[in-house]
This record gives C-alpha cells, structure tokens and sequence, in this order.
C-alpha cells in the first residue's frame, strides 16, 4: 500500500478507536438519534470508498492472479463474506465505476449501498447508456426514498427498456404465488403462502388496523406479540367476511357448525346422556375448549341422526314431525320425494355430517368438493330423501353392462374423479329401484351408511 492509504487507514482506525471509547451511558435519546443517524451516514462513505477500490482490484484482473475464479471469489476467500455480501460488493464495485453520479452521491453518503445494489443489478441487465441517462431521475428519488420505491422505479424503468421481456417476468412473478395450509400433528395448523407485492399492500391494509395493540379492560397492554396479533387479525377479517353473506355458496350452504344429535339422546330430554359430535364444514374436529370457542359466535344448526350416525328411516321420522313438516321444530323437512329434483340445504347438511365427503372407497375429498347425486335417478321415480342420496366428488361418467338371457343393460353413473383406480359405481345410478337387498344392488349405499357408523364411532 502506497503511504496515502496507510495513512488514511491509520486515521479511519484512530477514528474508530475514539469512536470505541465514548462512554454513552449519559446520552439523552435525542442525542443518541442525531449520533446513530451520522454514523450512518459515515457507514455509507466508509462503503463507498470500498466500492471504489474494488473497482480497481476487479479491473485489474488480479483475483484471477492471484489463483481465484473471480473477484466475488476472492472476496469469498480473502474476507469470508458469503457469495451473496461478495456479489454484492463486486456489483457496487462495477457501479460506481460506470454511473459517476451513483458513485458520487454514495460517496458522499446520500444513498445506501442497498440503493446502489438496485441500480447495479439495473446497470447489468441494461447496460451503462441508458442507466446513465436514467440518473436524473433515479437519484433524486434513491437520496429521499428507501430502497423498496426505488425498486418500484427500476421495474418501470425495465418494462420501458425492455417491454416483452417485462411482460414475461410479470407473468412468471404472478405464477409463483400460492398458498398453503398444513395440519400438523399438535392441533396447530402451518400457514405458508408467496404474493406479489402489490397483493401485500392489500393485505396489509385489512390487517394492520386490526392488529393494533389493544388494551384489556383492566388497563393492562396488550401482551400479545406482534406475530399473534397479526395472526389475530387475519382471523379476524375473516370472520367478518364470513358473516357477510357475501360470500359464494359451498355445496349448496354456508355453515359454519353443525350438531350432530343422536335420536335416543334427543328424545331423553336431557344434556348429560348427550353424545353429541361437532362437524366443520372442513371436517375438523373439536375439543371441548375449542367447540365452545366455535359456539360461542356461529351459526349453529342442527342434525338428527340415528344411534349409529346413519340417517333416520323416513317411515320412523314421520312420527316426530310437526304440524310444519320439521322435526319436532329443530329441523327442515328432509324428505322431499318426487316433488323436487333439488337437494335442499337441510338436506345438504345432513348429507355432509351423514357422509363427511365423498363415499366412493379410497376418495377423501370434503364435503366442499362433492354434488349430491340421487341412486336411483329422479327421472326413474327415485325420490330426493336422504336414503336415496349420496356425496360423490363427481368427474366424469362410467358405465356397466350386465348380460342377462342374451340382452343387455348398460347403467351410466358418476365416477369419482379423486379415485385412482376410476372404477365404475355398479347400480348407482340403476333405472330400476333397488330390490329387498338395496346395498347389495347399490354399493353406494353401503359404502355411505359404513363411512357414517365409521365416523359416529371416532367422534363417540
């Protein structure tokens, strides 16, 4: 090293020392802002004149003789800075070596090596020209502005230089977002998603006025941290939407619980024979603690079922109902024979607690995911009564033929589009009524009774 740099490093390093030095603990907190803000800018300088060195270090070809593969890789080796800080640092090398006004304006501590980063990663792609040309502009906002609006800058600048391939990276940007949730194994759930930034913005406008600190009633702060009251909030906005009633209808409803009440226990009149289960739309299910978080704000509706989770007989159900056709007041009629085609909501409620999702073997989609189909078609006189309905995640249509005395019969009926091995439901959509033997002559009615005793005993 020449004696100018020895000197200068010699006074930077007294200049550290005395800075090392100063007892603080008497500083006033005005003070201490005014101190820390020069220091950063006096951290900028020192960064700026190590850009220009590096720029003649780079130029000069000697990390390659040195036995490095490139200057990022000497720095890698010689100050053991990780391959981005050494990308980093050779980028604003370059910068300040093509963009004098960058080199100038960093040099004199009004712009971060964060904003000459931006501008270096610009100055790569583009070239030195039109950086140049864009610095009157890009300056002034990079020395009143974070580094985050000068990106923004920077991309109008890309589109404007170089429209298609700006295009295209807008594209490429949009398909990465997503959004994930992850049910772990101790109640907890795992959120993880990716937008874009000017999704962000929206988002953090609905939450951030929810997730301010609140006081409690007794005047004690707010003790929760900034990560739960956020997660607070977001939960928070949601629940309004959801009480909205605009949102788009799920399977044919929007509930929010759903009560499942055997008829023995319903008809004992009393809370303490209760077996009840709870039902998520989702199918989640709850504890004790968390059913009466859910309870205490939602809608709450509830289902009669048998002792062994499968629907009632409509036979044994006529007994109970009253002058209105509702079960003993608590219900809507589930039972609608021929005179209606559609499932109704009650009886879309009923099918999701009786069926929990699509029945067909091996398919665990949600209720959410499913139609209600109707074993024997309406069209062939098959009523619209929960005995005659199932769940099925529907995708396509498949067919069985059965050879009976030289003629044969073909039944189309809905196939599951989750199923792997995508094998005809038999005699699920017959155009002839079972016979005394209904779950033999449709599987599908044995496949949905199962899953509801299957899952009235799990939640039992």
């Amino acid at each position: 090293m020449g004696n100018s740099t020895v000197d200068a490093l010699a006074a930077l390093s007294a200049a550290l020392d005395a800075l090392s030095a100063l007892d603080l603990a008497d500083l006033s907190a005005e003070h201490a802002g005014e101190f820390a803000a020069a220091l950063v800018v006096q951290e900028q300088r020192v960064a700026a004149t190590r850009a220009r060195v590096l720029a003649v270090f780079d130029g000069s070809g000697a990390a390659r003789a040195a036995g490095a593969t490139s200057t990022a890789a000497w720095l890698r080796g010689t100050a053991n800075l990780s391959p981005g800080d050494a990308a980093a640092a050779v980028r604003a090398a370059r910068t300040v070596r093509d963009l004098p006004q960058t080199a100038e304006a960093f040099a004199a501590g009004e712009i971060s090596w964060r904003h000459v980063d931006l501008i270096g990663k610009a100055l790569r792609k583009h070239g030195v020209e039109p950086l140049r040309a864009a610095e009157p502009t890009l300056l002034p906002l990079a020395k009143a502005a974070p580094p985050a609006e000068l990106a923004v800058a920077l991309r109008r600048l890309d589109e404007a230089l170089d429209p298609d391939g700006a295009a295209q990276r807008e594209v490429e940007r949009w398909s990465k977002r997503r959004l994930s949730l992850v049910t772990g194994m101790d109640g907890l759930t795992f959120l993880d998603g990716i937008m874009a930034d000017e999704d962000a913005e929206l988002v953090r406008s609905v939450l951030l006025p929810l997730a301010k600190p609140t006081r409690l009633p007794d005047g004690t702060p707010d003790d929760r941290t900034g990560g739960q009251r956020m997660m607070d909030a977001l939960l928070d906005a949601l629940k309004r939407v959801a009480d909205s009633g605009t949102l788009p209808e799920s399977g044919g409803q929007k509930p929010h619980v759903t009560l499942v009440v055997p008829l023995d226990t319903l008809r004992a009149e009393t809370r303490t024979q209760a077996g009840s289960a709870l039902t998520a739309l989702w199918g989640a299910s709850f504890g004790r603690d968390e059913l009466r978080r859910v309870c205490c704000d939602a809608a709450v509706t509830t289902v009669i079922a048998g002792s062994d989770g499968a629907a009632l007989d409509p036979q044994d159900l006529r007994q109970y109902l009253d002058a209105e056709g509702r079960f003993l007041g608590l219900g809507q009629p589930l039972a609608l024979g021929e005179s209606a085609r559609t499932v109704s909501v009650a009886q879309r409620k009923a099918l999701n607690v009786r069926d929990g999702g699509c029945v067909f073997p091996g398919c665990d989609r949600p209720p959410p995911f499913t139609d209600a189909h109707h074993v024997v078609f309406w069209s062939h006189s098959g009523p619209t009564d929960l005995d005659n309905l199932i769940l099925c995640a529907v995708g396509t249509t498949a067919s069985s033929t059965t050879t009976t005395g030289g003629s044969s019969t073909t039944r189309t009926a809905p196939a599951c589009s989750a199923s792997a091995t995508r094998r005809s439901i038999n005699g699920c959509a017959a155009s002839t009524p079972p016979t005394a033997t209904p779950e033999a002559d449709y599987p599908c009615l044995g496949w949905a009774r199962a899953r509801a005793r299957a899952r009235a005993r799990a939640e039992s």
